[in-house]
């Protein structure tokens, strides 16, 4: 499956984030609203803000320091941003203020609490944005859905993450948008791929696959076939594990990108493990790893992955002494990520 090359440390966290930056499908149609931040007039700088901020009471306040938490975020001051949407909360609470207003402020909060990598506190506040979401007919319901199984995801609560998922596969059903039922499809395979349940996961990216096709989205069938090509392999399907690494091979050196064309060797090589062509799954394997060693950034767990797929040839080709030798190589590694 889609594995990152963002400076991630677990490798359930990489898939998701290569997901995400490298395979192209998006979480949100807009992070900006989907963040709940307005962006005022430029011209009012944050000295302003603040001075007005000492005489501002009430609704008034809460508008002007969720504005300020907005800056902070942007500067990455996230303690600074928490503290201040959680002040806004509270004056909006004591206020009495309308849901429209209070679910602003809880997106605020739960994209400060998200960057602090407080995922599991970040998802039960915007837990009230969705169940707001719900009452209101929000047609942006499926983003805040979307974004909290990312969270679920980064806190490894994959359950959680297709749950969220599914939910917003039923609202983008119902509201027809074709392009987002086919992320919302993406998605939960991914969803379903990590909790090992490998056919649907090849059911739910093969829906996404449709879509794209029938769009001619030829990038975004390119991401769905290395998925699928592995959730073939995790049910020890080597020849459609073949098959859709192949076409996955072509799409990414079509388009020339790296990460990809890396992804897409490692499932070739699994598949061509699993049908007892050791020559040719070591030859796959080796390749990935070259081209990963002369990338710009050393991704170790790739690097790990890989050795692993090659010591499973080296132990069925009766190579005992160098399955050895590269277990007790990579077991330092190992040890640093752990």
């Amino acid at each position: 499956m889609p594995r990152g090359f963002g400076p991630l440390i677990r490798l359930g966290r990489l898939r998701l984030n290569e997901l995400r930056k490298e395979v192209g499908i998006q979480y949100s149609k807009s992070i900006r609203r989907e963040a709940g931040f307005r962006i005022k007039d430029s011209e009012v700088n944050e000295q302003e803000l603040w001075r007005s901020l000492t005489s501002a009471i009430g609704v008034e306040r809460a508008d002007l320091l969720l504005e300020l938490s907005q800056r902070a975020t942007f500067r990455n001051s996230c303690e600074e941003a928490l503290a201040l949407a959680e002040e806004a909360r509270d004056h909006l609470l004591k206020a009495g203020a309308d849901e429209t207003l209070m679910v602003r402020a809880y997106i605020a909060e739960s994209y400060a609490l998200a960057s602090l990598d407080r995922k599991m506190e970040a998802v039960r506040v915007l837990d009230k944005v969705v169940e707001a979401s719900r009452r209101n007919a929000d047609p942006f319901i499926d983003d805040h859905l979307r974004t909290q199984s990312l969270w679920y995801a980064d806190a490894q609560d994959w359950q959680g993450a297709l749950e969220c998922q599914l939910e917003a596969i039923r609202v983008n059903e119902i509201d027809g948008d074709q392009q987002w039922l086919a992320r919302s499809y993406f998605l939960a395979g991914n969803c379903y791929f990590q909790i090992k349940e490998y056919e649907l996961a090849i059911d739910y990216y093969t829906r996404a696959r449709t879509i794209y096709k029938q769009n001619r989205n030829v990038t975004e069938i390119g991401a769905c076939d290395i998925w699928i090509g592995e959730a073939y392999t995790g049910l020890g399907n080597g020849e459609m594990g073949l098959t859709y690494s192949n076409r996955a091979l072509d799409v990414s050196k079509l388009i020339n990108r790296t990460p990809w064309i890396v992804l897409s060797l490692i499932v070739k090589g699994k598949a061509q493990s699993l049908l007892l062509n050791f020559d040719t799954a070591e030859s796959t394997l080796e390749e990935a790893h070259i081209m990963l060693v002369n990338d710009s950034t050393t991704q170790w767990e790739l690097i790990i992955e890989i050795k692993d797929e090659l010591i499973k040839i080296y132990n069925q080709t009766n190579r005992f002494d160098l399955a050895e030798e590269v277990a007790a190589s990579i077991a330092t590694i190992r040890e640093i990520l752990d």
